[in-house]
């Protein structure tokens, strides 16, 4: 995931997504079209994580690949269709929620990242080296 993550910033960066306040924002618009709304930090809470427990660390399979394609997505539109401006790219963003939203309701990431089951969980070594 740290090689999509860093690909999207740099399409972003190019986009002209450059201060890291507004690249945090281009994130989490992008999170809420994949978990129903919720941004980063309420994605955080939601999974019982603790303070300096990245999020990425505690997904689940196929959760990891949702957010792999929504990076992975998110990058090509802003290079085929040369998106310029940090508001453009980010409403791309908010733009193409449902079709992430729809993605995520067939692969049940809800589900995937209820409390219950994500709660304390240890991340796996391949996600954190």
């Amino acid at each position: 995931m740290t090689v999509y993550n860093s690909q999207l910033a740099e399409a972003a960066q190019n986009s002209g997504v450059i201060k890291a306040i507004d690249f945090a924002i281009f994130q989490d618009h992008g999170y809420m079209g994949l978990y129903g709304g919720l941004k980063a930090q309420e994605i955080h809470t939601r999974k019982g994580l603790k303070r300096g427990q990245e999020i990425l660390d505690y997904m689940g399979s196929d959760e990891l690949a949702a957010n792999i394609f929504r990076a992975s997505q998110t990058k090509q539109k802003l290079e085929r269709e040369q998106i310029e401006g940090k508001e453009n790219a980010t409403a791309f963003n908010s733009c193409s929620r449902k079709s992430r939203s729809d993605f995520s309701k067939r692969h049940s990431l809800r589900c995937l990242m209820s409390r219950n089951t994500l709660r304390n969980r240890t991340p796996p070594t391949s996600l954190t080296t």
